[in-house]
């Protein structure tokens, strides 16, 4: 029989542990256009500079530089949307409500 070894924790590995699969959904959404809107800005500059290093008819170089370019603005609200969605979680997490404003003067039956 092989022993067991206990689960080393980590900060990281609880961290994980306690975000909610919408903030890992956000997270994976701002990395990955984080990533795509820089390629695709490269890759639509050499489309639109007909750039050798892009194997199109010179024809189609055009159109694809167009479309690199409305995908990176799409990967950008992508981004974006992601970025605004976990902050008004963080943002509902940490509003403190309080159910009075004032104290209440006591009555003669809480002083027994």
């Amino acid at each position: 029989q092989v022993p067991v070894k206990p689960r080393l924790r980590s900060l990281g590995h609880s961290r994980l542990r306690l975000m909610s699969a919408k903030d890992a959904a956000a997270d994976v959404c701002m990395v990955m256009a984080a990533f795509a809107v820089p390629l695709l800005i490269f890759i639509g500059v050499l489309c639109s500079q007909n750039s050798h290093m892009i194997e199109l008819p010179e024809e189609q170089k055009s159109d694809a530089a167009w479309g690199c370019f409305g995908s990176a603005i799409l990967y950008g609200g992508t981004f974006y949307g992601a970025f605004r969605f976990k902050h008004a979680e963080q943002a509902q997490a940490r509003d403190v409500v309080f159910g009075q404003t004032e104290l209440q003067p006591m009555t003669e039956s809480c002083r027994n």
